[in-house]
This record gives structure tokens, sequence and C-alpha cells, in this order.
């Protein structure tokens, strides 16, 4: 913090059911906010929120079901880190 103005980190982590290619599946998205907050009028709050997604996670909730995703499709996305 400096002044009026902040930066603040905070982990995330979003799940949801949803389907893919037919198939049921639990997925998980971990990553972080970065919020960049300022005190205007005596208040903080946030002026900016920049994501950034670290991890994605799809888990196929029938454990015999078998879920293949396109290599094509994928490689469109930007690689994560390491």
């Amino acid at each position: 913090m400096t002044g009026d103005r902040a930066v603040a980190q905070t982990k995330m982590t979003i799940q949801q059911r949803a389907e893919v290619d037919g198939i049921t599946a639990d997925v998980t998205c971990t990553g972080r906010f970065y919020d960049f907050l300022e005190k205007r009028a005596g208040t903080w709050g946030i002026v900016r929120r920049q994501p950034i997604y670290e991890k994605d996670r799809l888990d196929p909730v029938d454990p015999d079901a078998r879920l293949t995703l396109d290599p094509g499709r994928l490689a469109r996305f930007p690689a994560g880190p390491a």
C-alpha cells in the first residue's frame, strides 16, 4: 500500500459441473486475482481486477467415462506455467 493506492493478491478456485462432449464432468479452475485498489472520498474500492488463470482440471463424474479432448482445439489456447 502506498498512500491512497494498494494492490492485493487473492488465490481463487472456481468449481462447476458441466457437460463436456456429452460427458458430465467436474471442472476446476485455479488462479489468482490481482486487485488494484484506490481510496476515493475516504472509501476504498477496487479500480481494476486482473484474473490470472493457472490451471484447469476436468474430472468425469462417472469414473468409467473416458473424456478425450481435441488436441487441435487445445493448441489454440496459450500454454500455462509449467
